[in-house]
């Protein structure tokens, strides 16, 4: 339903009906079931599992629709937890949300110690991905750094230097 209301520009009721599905999904759980201990698998061949994985999916896409990356990239770390083969495609999400939400340094090991058949630098997004995180982290700590260095400077030195006019600065330019 979730799919049909979305491809009919109702994307308010496809989301409500996509968290309804997910809290109906997670009541059914039994109390042992924990995914966020990491260690469970499912299996989505089996057809009770199948809609657990859609939906998830699914969710995962509309959390980053709405602008909620990091959201989007637990969801993402979920269906890869429940099953570390991706039958959904969860990995062509992976860098993705992880660009958009920041987490850097976690796509960078993520890429480093995935371990599956093959590897990840080897996609093209993940081959993009890897040098656009280096690059965001790079500028992360160089705007860390300048900001360390502003605080270490005494106040008096900055009111000593010589005011520019931004009209100056464009002549100049």
């Amino acid at each position: 339903m979730n799919e049909l209301y979305r491809s009919m520009g109702e994307a308010q009721t496809a989301d409500d009906l996509l968290a309804r599905a997910l809290y109906a999904l997670e009541s059914a759980w039994p109390a042992a079931f924990d995914p966020a201990t990491g260690n469970v698998r499912l299996d989505i061949e089996k057809p009770e599992n199948k809609g657990l994985f859609v939906a998830l999916f699914r969710h995962a896409q509309a959390l980053s629709r709405r602008g909620c990356h990091s959201s989007a990239l637990e969801v993402t770390k979920l269906l890869l937890a429940l099953d570390p083969e991706d039958p959904l495609g969860a990995l062509l999400l992976m860098d993705y949300t992880a660009i958009r939400a920041g987490a850097y340094a976690y796509l960078e090991r993520f890429i480093s110690e995935f371990d599956s058949n093959h590897s990840l630098a080897l996609l093209p997004n993940y081959a993009f991905s890897l040098p656009l995180a280096r690059f965001r982290l790079e500028q992360q700590q160089q705007q860390q750094q300048s900001k360390q260095q502003k605080q270490d400077q005494p106040a008096s030195s900055s009111s000593s230097s010589s005011s520019v006019s931004s009209y100056t600065l464009l002549a100049q330019a």
